[in-house]
């Protein structure tokens, strides 16, 4: 299975992007087209199941926007708890200097990547609307009866 920057099959990140472009107005659309916001959400759907401090602050804070660590750190330590949503692991490297790495649970991250206030933290938060809203179309369709769940389910 060949899989890319996320952790994602190639396969599911396409699928993903097809659903993402299928409820987004094609001006959106273009705009999402696999830069980092786009890895920053095939990242949440990839971890919105896990458990556990999954997410290393030093592979996600570019994706969604920071063009610097201490900027990231910054974002997270005012708004997130420590301890409940992110972990901080200190450990020494082979020349002795300390390195902290930042874990976070999968809902701090989607939290920290749409409170961004960054190009890719609005895109993420458009994203996010515009998924809600598909979310709401498609009920709407079974509840009226013009779409049956089971046929978007494979």
């Amino acid at each position: 299975m060949t899989t890319n920057t996320t952790g994602m099959s190639v396969a599911l990140e396409e699928q993903i992007m097809a659903l993402c472009k299928d409820f987004m107005p094609k001006f959106e659309a273009d705009i999402f087209v696999m830069d980092d916001a786009t890895k920053a959400a095939c990242l949440l759907f990839r971890t919105c199941n896990q458990e556990g401090f999954i997410v290393d602050l030093d592979e996600v804070f570019k994706l969604v926007g920071y063009n610097h660590r201490d900027c990231a750190l910054v974002a997270l330590t005012d708004t997130f708890i420590l301890g409940e949503e992110y972990i901080e692991i200190s450990a020494s490297d082979h020349d002795g200097h300390n390195k902290k790495t930042i874990m976070m649970t999968a809902e701090c991250f989607a939290g920290f990547a749409a409170q961004a206030q960054t190009s890719q933290g609005n895109l993420i938060r458009r994203f996010n609307f515009r998924m809600h809203q598909g979310i709401q179309m498609l009920l709407d369709e079974v509840q009226t009866g013009e779409a049956d769940v089971r046929d978007y389910i494979k």
